[in-house]
């Protein structure tokens, strides 16, 4: 077989796989998380704290790329 069919065939594989897959809740701002709903569903109520430090990790930039330290 050829390479671009070896490549059909894995990406048939991976979409017959992951096709019927669904977020659970869908996409939401880490300054508006759906605190009842992980409480009531999971039992999982999370702290303000930890809301907060969630918030300030996120970098927001313009486009995407990858940070490097000086070291490498």
């Amino acid at each position: 077989m050829t390479v671009r069919c070896w490549c059909f065939v894995a990406l048939v594989a991976v979409l017959a796989v992951t096709g019927p897959l669904s977020a659970d809740e869908g996409m939401w701002l880490l300054t508006n998380v759906p605190a009842d709903t992980l409480k009531a569903r999971y039992d999982f109520e999370p702290a303000p704290s930890w809301l907060e430090h969630l918030q300030k990790s996120c970098v927001r930039m313009g486009a995407s790329g990858s940070l490097v330290s000086a070291d490498g």
